[in-house]
């Protein structure tokens, strides 16, 4: 070396392509699952007990009402995810790419509101790697094209978190919390795990609306957390209570052994 000194990036250059590596990985994570939808793998035991309750005995797709009934093969799934696969059966026919689509979309969708969120929350190097990580792991892959309800509940979840999160940015500004009144009974009704979520991030919004003492804030949250109650009981008392009357002792049978008591 003649004395000269290694020239560095600069940081505004790294930050510009780490963003480009953020956006992507996106590209790379929607081709991925494309691919593997398009592969059109089998479907594995769990996929056809669930298919199966989507055809009536003449071999027809089912009605939205008989849906509203407890599932056959000890199966579970959000009232709202089994009416919207029904939906693309009833569009595109009783097959492999119909039954996945939702699932599809979901996965999708994951991909873009992670990015979404990262970008928020995380410096560009920081970001790139959060989004690499849900493009690229494989369970969010595998589930994104297999039709069980796994795919759409990391979509409702990132939803739920991610217009918290745009509200955050912004608070004084109530569109992101209507958003969430809107969104949240949506997400409650077609997925069971979103409940838990949309609970935190109720609580999260409470908690950060004390701290900014702005009143117009008060009216959102006070209908975010009524859709919150009404929508769980409406799932509740239509669908989830009959399933877990048909199903949840076999289910806690066949799971007592796999989580802590």
């Amino acid at each position: 070396m003649s004395g000269e000194m290694i020239e560095q990036p600069d940081s505004a250059s790294w930050d510009a392509q780490a963003r480009l590596l953020g956006w992507t990985f996106v590209g790379l994570g929607i081709t991925v699952r494309l691919v593997r939808y398009l592969l059109c793998f089998p479907l594995w035991g769990d996929e056809c007990m669930l298919a199966d309750n989507l055809l009536d005995a003449n071999m027809q797709p089912q009605t939205y009402a008989a849906l509203l009934e407890p599932m056959e093969h000890c199966q579970v799934a959000p009232l709202g995810y089994v009416w919207s696969v029904l939906t693309a059966v009833k569009l595109f026919g009783f097959n492999p790419w119909a039954l996945r689509l939702v699932a599809l979309a979901g996965g999708i969708g994951t991909l873009l509101l992670m990015r979404v969120a990262a970008t928020r929350l995380l410096r560009p190097t920081a970001a790139m790697f959060a989004t690499g990580l849900c493009a690229c792991a494989y369970y969010p892959i595998r589930h994104a094209v297999e039709l069980k309800p796994y795919a759409t509940d990391m979509f409702f979840s990132a939803a739920l978190v991610t217009l918290a999160i745009l509200w955050f940015s912004d608070a004084r500004r109530t569109r992101w919390l209507w958003a969430l009144v809107a969104v949240a009974p949506v997400a409650i009704v077609s997925s069971f795990p979103a409940l838990f979520v949309a609970g935190g991030v109720g609580l999260g919004l409470f908690v950060a609306a004390r701290g900014l003492r702005f009143r117009g804030l008060w009216l959102p949250l006070l209908a975010y957390g009524c859709s919150l109650v009404a929508s769980f009981a409406l799932v509740f008392f239509v669908s989830n209570s009959a399933q877990s009357a048909r199903s949840g002792e076999q289910m806690r049978g066949f799971w007592e052994s796999s989580f802590p008591p």
